[in-house]
């Protein structure tokens, strides 16, 4: 008798288990698609809620120097960080070809958008990433265990590999930011892969290392 197998020819394969790119992708198109489906009142209340939440921590508190995203494809809004009276300086991300770099931000700053709708500084006052304190990190998912899926173009892993060449460094701290429904069960660390030292949400902050 034939099997399954014989009958779909030699390069099908009946229920293939799905890889571990697959998965991320898949998170990726469905966690996305979610938070852009946020009302404007939800998103709201709970950036105000997230953004209490940092504005309490004491990594936050102790800071002087913070890298911060700006809001992209739904993303948490943390502008009002940067609106409020403060002594901490800003530095928001820019893209350079494959790598990242960050630029001194406030209030007042003018932006554009780069070649992927990602909002950035005209203003190039760069600071050297390991002169940072604390790196506000953009994220798509995060599992307890602080493995953080991205977009998928592996800027911030690359921009902060020295953190797990170098063990003993304790800053910058990585912190993700993102909403609840953005935490996982399981996101199968890749071996590039920067883990983050926790991440926070409009409901809590979660410390991983």
């Amino acid at each position: 008798m034939w099997g399954a197998s014989s009958l779909l020819g030699p390069n099908v394969s009946v229920n293939k288990k799905p890889s571990a790119t697959d998965i991320r992708k898949q998170l990726r198109v469905t966690i996305r698609a979610e938070r852009r489906s946020l009302s404007p009142s939800e998103r709201a209340l709970a950036d105000k809620s997230l953004i209490q939440r940092l504005k309490n921590l004491l990594a936050f508190k102790r800071a002087k120097r913070i890298g911060i995203y700006l809001a992209f494809d739904g993303e948490p809004d943390l502008s009002r960080l940067i609106a409020a009276p403060c002594s901490q300086k800003f530095f928001a991300p820019i893209l350079l070809n494959r790598g990242l770099a960050f630029s001194r931000f406030n209030k007042n700053s003018v932006i554009k958008t780069n070649r992927f709708g990602v909002p950035e500084p005209i203003l190039r006052n760069y600071a050297e990433p390991d002169s940072l304190d604390l790196i506000l990190t953009p994220l798509v998912a995060f599992n307890d265990k602080g493995v953080r899926l991205g977009l998928g173009g592996g800027h911030y892993d690359r921009c902060f590999r020295f953190l797990e060449a170098h063990y003993w460094r304790s800053r910058p701290i990585l912190l993700g930011i993102g909403y609840e429904f953005q935490r996982v069960s399981s996101i199968q660390a890749e071996k590039w892969d920067v883990r983050l030292w926790g991440a926070a949400t409009e409901l809590t902050i979660r410390q991983f290392s």
